[in-house]
């Protein structure tokens, strides 16, 4: 169980949750994006209260990539990205290695593409 935790991040901010397997380092990070709900207390993210449903924090520009790089491995890299309602020309101005990979089969990806493609669709989310 996570306790008495207050994080402020401000704008253009990078922060780290670091810290031993089953310390909450995920619960924290999936209650702050709406996937779980708190279980006492208030959470807010944005000036605002967390409400269930990540879609609800995916619209204020919070979004959460898990470790398993989740990309529909049967469609292209164009197709992951447009999956998010995101915009092809922003994720390759993030990660312009993409560019070259938008035919490729997400599946025959290596991890690292893998990865980068999971980060890309995160970042231009809409």
């Amino acid at each position: 169980m996570i306790r008495d935790v207050c994080i402020e991040v401000r704008p253009a901010e990078i922060v780290a949750f670091r810290g031993p397997s089953g310390a909450g380092k995920t619960t924290l990070l999936l209650t702050a994006v709406g996937v779980l709900p708190a279980k006492a207390g208030t959470f807010r993210v944005l000036g605002s209260g967390v409400r269930r449903g990540a879609h609800h924090q995916v619209r204020r520009g919070l979004a959460f990539v898990p470790e398993d790089r989740s990309v529909i491995r049967s469609l292209n890299v164009r197709d992951n990205l447009l999956l998010g309602a995101g915009s092809v020309d922003a994720a390759i101005q993030v990660f312009p290695e993409l560019g070259t990979l938008l035919d490729r089969s997400a599946g025959l990806l290596s991890g690292g593409e893998q990865k980068m493609l999971t980060l890309a669709r995160a970042l231009i989310i809409r």
